[in-house]
């Protein structure tokens, strides 16, 4: 990592919305992929390492499989599908989203630090809406032609 300051605008005329997209993100990093390959082999090495070191994402795995399985069973549209899927890939993100906070934090704030907590407990509360608006996504699909079937 280089000492080099963050620069601003280049001139009082260069807007500042404009500043940011100078930064070349090369120059602060002590690892970048070198190529597309590359950088889809560390996308994989952290899925595998969600699915390794992640209870959550193990646990995750299990509920996808059986809500798409009975989504499946039950013929729902695809649209409807889709749509399901679309939720639950949403939880996913955000719990890969939130893993990488959670470590991130971990290294920059080894002791306790209040405002740690916040970025971890945010980055929690973001899984878990996900969360309940996949639940409800499903429930809405899934209900209606299981009570159908069943009844």
């Amino acid at each position: 990592m280089t000492d080099q300051a963050q620069p601003g605008p280049a001139s009082p005329a260069e807007p500042i919305i404009f500043s940011t997209m100078q930064i070349d993100p090369r120059a602060y990093s002590a690892r970048h992929a070198g190529s597309r390959f590359e950088a889809t082999l560390y996308a994989i090495a952290g899925l595998l390492y969600l699915f390794r070191r992640q209870r959550s994402i193990q646990m995750m795995s299990v509920v996808t499989l059986i809500c798409i399985g009975l989504a499946l069973w039950l013929q729902v549209s695809l649209p409807l599908l889709v749509e399901m899927i679309l939720a639950i890939g949403l939880v996913w993100v955000t719990e890969a989203v939130n893993t990488a906070i959670e470590a991130a934090v971990d290294v920059a704030s080894p002791e306790y630090h209040p405002m740690a907590k916040v970025s971890k407990d945010v980055a929690a509360a973001a899984t878990f809406i996900a969360i309940c608006l996949a639940a409800l996504v499903t429930f809405m699909i899934v209900v209606p032609p299981l009570l159908e079937r069943l009844l």
